[in-house]
């Protein structure tokens, strides 16, 4: 999944935030020896809307791994670090045409970061009996122990 999401955002970076015509222009002009080499990208791009559909499956399908396979987890160490980084270059891609990948990358990104509720709700407790707990701060700002 992780491998299919990173060559969707690989074959969409040159378009990232330009000019359609002028990107294809430039590639044509750099692969002017090699005109084989567009067609597969050209073609990539004609399906774009079939392939967001696959992505934004792909996304929804994968934000519920953790409940339907319970030793599952997005920080684990040997696919961690590479479903953060594709999910920071999803949640990066700029344009309306990419507007729900974005928001379901940044969603399922901050739900990487986010440390489980048993955790988070360990050390507010550890905290709070240790007396080192500002409440006027944290009644003002009630995330403070969210990512603690």
């Amino acid at each position: 999944i992780i491998e299919q999401m990173q060559k969707f955002v690989d074959s969409e970076g040159g378009f990232v935030g330009g000019d359609e015509a002028l990107v294809v222009g430039n590639l044509v002009k750099a692969n002017k020896d090699n005109l084989a080499a567009v067609i597969p990208i050209l073609l990539a791009r004609k399906k774009l809307k079939s392939r967001i559909s696959i992505i934004m499956s792909l996304l929804r399908q994968l934000q519920f791994f953790p409940q339907l396979y319970s030793d599952y987890s997005f920080v684990n160490e040997s696919t961690g670090s590479k479903l953060q980084a594709v999910f920071t270059a999803l949640a990066g891609l700029d344009g309306s045409v990419y507007g729900p990948i974005a928001l379901k990358a940044k969603q399922m990104l901050e739900s990487t970061l986010t440390l489980p509720f048993q955790t988070r709700l360990q050390t507010l407790k550890e905290t709070i009996l240790a007396g080192h707990i500002d409440t006027t701060s944290l009644s003002v700002e009630p995330s403070t122990f969210i990512n603690a």
